[in-house]
């Protein structure tokens, strides 16, 4: 038996035992009749992280989603729960963790979600919605594995393409079907970033890269081919947001726009740190949400689909992991998350981590002895691998981090006496996780043996970047 092999064995029991188990929630908000329900449009885009000014960017520039997010609320701490794409998406389609609903790698590469795992398409397909998918989806290997009642043509991913398409629909739309549920996934923002339509947008010279970034030419060069692309991609949500509007359709639409994880950049995608796992989420409901909520609370994306269930009065599933965070949005009793959860399994290999954050703290965990640093494949094609802080030094088995003093996660104090009562609460908040949703590398004490020493990580002469080392 091989190692994927094995650890399909070990997800694919998690599975059963979790889905034998009760870990929900109950619906806490009024169950609305049929006739109430909204229509509702869901906008997920790859790769953006939280890099839209109305959620503090200094640089990019949304002016259309900036719009949105003042007819609606936006949410300043939300968090992905797995820093893959595939995962992540998962999680957020099924309200379970990625260990435990068995998608723990990218679809791209072979992995697919359960067809026994129930998705928003099969819980509003129960409830009478016309469920349609534009784009293209990135859980399941087969396209139709989904189970929405249409699917648009394949391929149109580039958010204007898609765009042309939702905007069709919703002109063409008859009301008296029913509501909708659309979900539109554009592949932009996701590299490369080299379309003429990205391009010119952003003086690189005026750049000032992210804290976990250092101020090199070619990292404001890669910057500001990425915020061009952050700043196309509003325009044709723009788009979209506009026909809703001229078509009737605003009034009674749930909007919902997210992305999947971080920003295609090293310590960023593919990593556990902040940057990697910090996402936007904006959402409006006329009527309902009070325009220009910010809501602050600590939040992960496995909490959408109950949140969504709860709002339109529908049934929690005793199997959903995630906590509706629906009561905070429309005024009623809300006890905050007091922590969030992470994991990294497969992205372009096997690299195991676990995490669990509070507002103060984070606790990650390395199950695979590595480098310090791994980063996504694509980021071969950028020289930005070269301004990493460079380490040949395997991981350490548990790295804590002060969030307060050190918000980039430089230096961890796992080995800090005076910070011995913060590392046994994060350990055991960890330890209860992982043993309440039946994961599968739960008890592992040695690390996976994987001396992999990524050649990207050597450092380049003094004032140059040696591209695609």
């Amino acid at each position: 038996m091989n190692r994927r092999e094995f650890v399909m064995r070990g997800v694919q029991g998690a599975v059963g035992a979790v889905a034998a188990g009760s870990l929900g929630f109950p619906s806490v908000v009024r169950a609305l009749a049929a006739r109430e329900r909204p229509n509702i449009l869901y906008i997920i885009v790859h790769d953006l992280g939280a890099d839209l000014a109305c959620l503090g960017h200094p640089t990019v520039k949304t002016p259309r989603l900036d719009q949105f997010a003042a007819e609606g609320v936006k949410f300043t701490s939300y968090f992905c729960v797995a820093t893959a794409c595939s995962p992540s998406r998962g999680a957020i389609m099924t309200g379970r963790y990625s260990h435990a609903n068995g998608l723990i790698g990218l679809a791209n590469r072979g992995w697919s979600l359960p067809e026994t795992e129930r998705t928003t398409v099969d819980h509003l397909n129960d409830a009478g919605y016309h469920t349609v998918n534009f784009g293209g989806q990135h859980e399941r290997k087969a396209s139709t594995a989904y189970r929405y009642k249409h699917a648009g043509p394949p391929g149109r991913r580039k958010s204007d393409l898609l765009a042309d398409d939702v905007c069709e629909f919703l002109r063409k739309y008859d009301p008296k079907n029913g509501p909708f549920y659309l979900n539109a996934y554009s592949q932009d923002v996701h590299a490369p970033w080299d379309r003429p339509e990205f391009l010119g947008k952003y003086n690189a010279d005026d750049i000032r890269p992210p804290a976990f970034l250092p101020n090199f030419p070619f990292v404001r060069k890669a910057l500001s081919a990425f915020y061009g692309s952050v700043s196309f991609m509003d325009a044709q949500v723009g788009r979209i947001l506009d026909t809703l509007r001229q078509t009737g359709l605003a009034e009674n639409t749930l909007v919902i726009f997210t992305t999947d994880h971080g920003i295609s950049f090293p310590r960023a995608k593919s990593g556990i740190y902040d940057p990697g796992l910090t996402t936007a989420l904006l959402m409006r409901w006329p009527g309902r949400f009070k325009t220009g909520t910010v809501c602050n609370h600590l939040l992960s994306n496995v909490d959408l689909l109950p949140t969504q269930l709860d709002l339109l009065g529908l049934p929690i599933p005793k199997e959903i992991q995630g906590r509706s965070f629906a009561p905070a949005l429309l005024g009623g009793p809300y006890a905050p998350n007091e922590h969030t959860f992470a994991e990294r399994n497969f992205h372009d290999d096997y690299d195991p981590m676990r995490a669990v954050r509070t507002t103060r703290y984070k606790l990650i965990r390395n199950y695979s002895e590595r480098p310090r640093h791994k980063l996504p494949s694509e980021a071969t094609e950028d020289d930005t691998f070269a301004t990493l802080r460079i380490s040949d030094k395997p991981r350490p088995f548990e790295e804590l981090y002060d969030l307060q003093k050190d918000p980039n996660e430089f230096t961890t104090v796992a080995d800090d006496p005076a910070y011995a009562s913060a590392l046994q609460d994060l350990r055991q908040r960890l330890d209860k996780w992982m043993s309440d949703t039946t994961d599968y590398v739960r008890g592992a004490v040695e690390p996976i043996h994987s001396p992999i020493r990524d050649t990207r990580l050597l450092t380049p002469p003094a004032g140059k970047a040696k591209k695609g080392a």
